[in-house]
């Protein structure tokens, strides 16, 4: 079952990033990536963790999971944003499309009145799934 998740967890990241990250120009970068593969398959378990940093190179937070709800769903982002936002710690959901991949470094246009703004989102709790 749990290499059941990771396939179709891998696949659905695959479908989501690869159009905005891969163009004929940057492929060559891209094959020697540790997160993106030549094939534009993408590995989860480097995905989890990585730092996400705004337009202006301000760390917004750290990608802290991916939800799938089903195929239809687009996969949802879990983002820890409290430092970035201040007032401790603070879990978000963002669609993982609004986040990009060039070569190891994953980035998204936010702000930090943007991240404040949106809703805390808990696992299993009232802010969200999980």
């Amino acid at each position: 079952m749990k290499k059941l998740t990771m396939a179709i967890t891998a696949a659905a990241l695959a479908l989501v990033f690869a159009p905005s990250i891969i163009n004929p120009a940057s492929a060559q970068s891209q094959s020697r990536s540790e997160i993106v593969a030549s094939d534009h398959s993408m590995r989860t378990s480097k995905l989890i963790g990585i730092e996400v940093y705004n337009e202006q190179g301000a760390d917004i937070g750290k990608l802290e999971d991916i939800i799938l709800k089903d195929s239809a769903s687009e996969p949802q982002a879990i983002l820890s944003v409290g430092g970035f936002v201040g007032g401790g710690p603070k879990l978000v959901v963002v669609p993982l499309s609004h986040i990009s991949l060039k070569a190891d470094k994953a980035s998204m246009s936010a702000t930090k009145s943007q991240m404040a703004a949106l809703p805390k989102w808990q696992f299993n709790g009232e802010g969200g799934g999980g």
